[in-house]
């Protein structure tokens, strides 16, 4: 079943934007965390939105919005469980010395595979569990 795109929904996706360019000013970083979340929340809700549809349930705005916070939630909570044991691995892979600027190595490289690795199976399973 196609997405219809109402200016409404437009609006919505123009204001996400908005939610993810002001985290990439705060830190890219914390920009492409936001991004995934609301990226995430976003395919959740638009999946429960047209199972809702296809059962022939009436979609209120109410219930957009509700979905929308659970998804946002449950992906906030998907991505930061499977990012934890990597960002807890780094400092094992990339020490830094004392007073001197941190290099980006081959050191650094195997780290953020090893914790992408490690990040993959907890998504996979937390997915499965929670969506």
């Amino acid at each position: 079943m196609p997405v219809r795109l109402t200016v409404r929904a437009l609006m919505f996706l123009v204001i996400l934007a908005g939610f993810c360019l002001a985290a990439f000013q705060l830190h890219p970083a914390f920009g492409f965390l936001i991004t995934g979340i609301l990226s995430l929340a976003q395919i959740r809700t638009a999946g429960a939105i047209n199972q809702a549809r296809a059962m022939g349930l009436p979609i209120r705005p109410s219930v957009v919005i509700r979905t929308f916070v659970v998804s946002i939630l449950v992906a906030a909570t998907i991505l930061g469980l499977s990012l934890i044991p990597g960002l807890c691995l780094m400092p094992a892979f990339n020490m830094p010395q004392m007073h001197a600027p941190p290099e980006f190595g081959l050191s650094s490289l195997v780290g953020v595979l090893f914790s992408a690795f490690v990040a993959i199976p907890i998504a996979i399973l937390l997915r499965r569990c929670l969506w």
